[in-house]
This record gives C-alpha cells, sequence and structure tokens, in this order.
C-alpha cells in the first residue's frame, strides 16, 4: 500500500539521523526460531541431528556431529553487506538534492502479483483522489523545495550513544542485608 511508503524508506535503510543510517539485516536462523518455531518443534521433528539442544541454539547451532557446518558465517556476511549498503547509501546521504533518487508514484497502484493469485484489490480500483493524496510532482520541485522534502527522511537531531554504566554488584550478605538505622 502506498500510504505506508515511510515503512519501506525505512526498512530499506534511506532514512537516518543525520549521517547514521539505520540498517537491519536479520539472521535468518535466529528469525525463523524466535519467530515461527519459538519452541523447536518443528526443527526438531525434522532435523534430528539437533534435536537434544535447547529452542534458543537451533537458529545457529553449535558444531554437531552428522550434521553439516553451515555454509555460511552470518556475522561476516552482515558485514559485507552493510559495507556494501554504506557504498550505495553514500550518494544519497551527502547530497542536498534527493530528488533524482526518488521514483515517482506509478500510475496504476494494482499491487504485484494480483494478476496471479486471487486477491481483493477493489481498493486500488476507486479512485486514486478519494484514497490517496496526490503524490509530488518531483520534476517541478526547486532546489529549496528538494531540501525540505529531504527532511521527511533525515531527522535532524544528534543522538549520542547509550552510555554503557557499571553497576556496582553487592556482596550477597549486603544484598541480603537489612538497614534498621532510620
Amino acid at each position: 500500500c502506498p500510504i505506508d511508503h515511510y515503512q519501506w524508506a525505512m526498512q530499506s535503510g534511506v532514512t537516518h539521523c543525520l549521517d547514521k543510517p539505520w540498517t537491519r539485516i536479520y539472521n535468518p536462523g535466529q528469525v525463523a526460531v524466535d519467530r515461527c518455531d519459538p519452541d523447536g518443534a518443528f526443527i526438531k521433528q525434522w532435523v534430528p541431528e539437533v534435536a537434544h539442544l535447547a529452542p534458543e541454539s537451533l537458529g545457529n547451532p553449535p558444531a554437531v556431529k552428522g550434521y553439516p557446518t553451515p555454509i555460511l558465517d552470518y556475522r561476516q556476511a552482515r558485514q559485507q553487506h552493510i559495507q556494501k549498503l554504506e557504498k550505495q547509501r553514500e550518494y544519497f546521504l551527502n547530497s542536498d538534492n534527493i530528488v533524482p533518487y526518488l521514483a515517482p508514484m506509478p500510475e496504476d497502484m494494482t499491487p504485484f502479483g494480483a494478476d496471479r493469485y486471487p486477491s481483493n484489490i477493489t481498493w486500488v480500483q476507486a479512485s486514486a483522489e478519494t484514497m490517496f493524496p496526490p503524490a509530488l510532482d518531483l520534476a517541478s520541485l526547486d532546489i529549496a523545495q528538494a531540501r525540505a522534502l529531504r527532511t521527511w527522511f533525515v531527522a535532524h537531531v544528534n543522538i549520542p550513544p547509550p552510555k554503557i554504566r557499571k553497576h556496582r554488584l553487592q556482596s550477597p550478605v549486603e544484598q541480603l542485608g537489612l538497614n534498621l538505622s532510620v
């Protein structure tokens, strides 16, 4: 749905705070366990070599006899992809005018694949004026308007990284002690 275009932009990492784009790359093995099979029932049924492991270990199982080693080092692959994404984003992030990087709204809003799978698309066949606000005419924006449009994607704030605080561990005696002085 075009109304949710900002979510697509955010997920692709083109929204950012100054020069800090958000990169979201999920670990497919861990997501499969966390979201789809938190108890590991499916994996344990169909992959008996790892049935003895705790559910939280199934997304990234340790070396197990009779079970193949991973074909991919997830951490290394993630880092490589982040570097590629950062290189691709450089032009966008360092440009005052983002209009050349934006695509105009399509004439036809019919969802991809609607012709192949039965689906209710009456919402898209309604008058566009009643369903969606008119799209910006990107070609007609001057440089000031292009800079203003850029603010929709860039949060002009500086968010410092969280400070790591070391908590002083109390001895078990202090934790269980009672302070009777008032």
